[in-house]
């Protein structure tokens, strides 16, 4: 798996369309947080537990300690309906 860049680097936002213009299946907790406007802790805090995923209200992975967050689900969470680059989302409904 590659980490993926961001267009908004350091502490800045990211916006929807940024997030959506990327071509990664998975983001970081910290370019998730840029975008929901939280910790990025919150994120892998609550991903550590099944009660505290189900809470975030889209799906997370986690890797031992590492957490990333599922891009596409994230977009529709945040009611993007616009074109995503990537991944198609039937690679998250089959």
């Amino acid at each position: 798996m590659t980490h993926c860049t961001t267009p908004a680097q350091k502490n800045q936002a990211l916006s929807l369309r940024e997030l959506a213009a990327m071509d990664c299946l998975t983001i970081t907790p910290d370019e998730a947080a840029k975008v929901i406007g939280c910790h990025p802790n919150t994120i892998r805090t609550m991903a550590r537990t099944p009660e505290g995923r189900q809470g975030l209200g889209f799906p997370v992975i986690r890797f031992g300690t590492d957490t990333r967050v599922l891009r596409i689900p994230l977009l529709r969470f945040l009611g993007w309906e616009g074109r995503i680059n990537g991944a198609t989302e039937e690679a998250y409904t089959a």
